[in-house]
């Protein structure tokens, strides 16, 4: 399936980073078709369930240590996807939404796995649900968690302004970065240590410029891929899109970047099976997993269950 390193460095230019440290996964490499090495973790037993992370250029770390709530009756698969952290950088033109759903059939693929659950979080749901549409033989649900749905570019220009003159005018440093996104992205203070891994995976998402070049390529190359396969712009998915398989979201109130209204008129609309619904979550912003653990995770078992 992929071969396992106990110690694993990458170094670049600018310092060295060393795997996920968090211990209750077993780690490693899967070779892709085009022989570019991704870094993936897997834990649990049972059905298997993908988690896609946001950014886009965030990794895999700041699902942990929550989603081990789902050991006992699934198989995670935490993934970096192409470029992001552990997994090898590749050519330019590789960088987009595209690239990335053909990199998860490969993966499942190799992995053996015959169908599973795709979970996407915040970009991570819009990855998930251009999978569930090109792939929707490999997949049994797709679940979206704090991913805007049915809004226009507009509207998210208009959000990305007042989140930036509120947060973030005064960042200079890589930690007023990181304060500024947890004050932007938690409803109320979290518990440091239900962060720990979230500040690593932002730690690493600020700490290389190669990142500068692969968010440039990666969103120049996916503008052109949304208007074909999504909707007519960047954001705002057609009407027309439909999913073959049950679609769950789930969206939080106080979630500034998460417009819960016009995600819930966009599930009115799909009709493609009886098990689409949307869950409303009171208490949380864009980490609902972490801020509504308990809540969060009974609506994930009766998903997934």
């Amino acid at each position: 399936m992929c071969y396992i390193d106990t110690v694993v460095c990458f170094s670049d230019t600018f310092g060295i980073h060393c795997q996920c440290d968090y211990p209750l996964t077993k780690k490693g490499f899967i070779l892709l078709s085009d022989s570019t090495r991704i870094w993936i973790e897997i834990e649990g037993k049972g059905k298997p369930l993908l988690l896609i992370q946001g950014g886009p250029l965030f990794d895999h770390q700041y699902f942990h240590p929550h989603f081990s709530e789902l050991v006992n009756k699934n198989t995670l698969i935490y993934v970096d996807l192409r470029g992001r952290y552990m997994s090898d950088e590749s050519t330019r033109e590789k960088y987009s939404i595209l690239q990335d759903i053909y990199d998860l059939e490969d993966i499942r693929k190799k992995l053996g796995i015959e169908q599973w659950d795709v979970l996407g979080h915040s970009f991570g749901g819009f990855i998930a649900l251009l999978y569930a549409l090109n792939f929707p033989q490999s997949v049994h649900s797709t679940i979206v968690v704090s991913t805007p749905l049915g809004i226009s570019v507009n509207q998210y220009d208009s959000m990305a302004l007042v989140l930036h003159t509120t947060f973030f005018d005064n960042v200079t440093t890589r930690e007023d970065n990181i304060e500024a996104q947890i004050k932007a992205n938690f409803h109320s203070r979290p518990i440091e240590k239900d962060i720990k891994y979230l500040r690593k995976s932002l730690e690493a998402y600020n700490n290389y410029e190669k990142f500068t070049d692969l968010i440039t390529n990666y969103m120049e190359n996916t503008e052109s891929i949304w208007s074909t396969y999504l909707g007519n712009n960047a954001l705002e998915l057609s009407d027309s899109f439909l999913l073959t398989m049950p679609l769950y979201v789930i969206t939080s109130k106080q979630d500034k970047i998460g417009f819960w209204r016009e995600t819930e008129k966009f599930m009115e609309k799909q009709r493609s099976t009886k098990y689409s619904k949307v869950y409303l979550m009171e208490n949380s912003s864009h980490f609902p997993f972490i801020e509504e653990k308990e809540k969060f995770f009974l609506i994930l078992k009766d998903i997934l269950h």
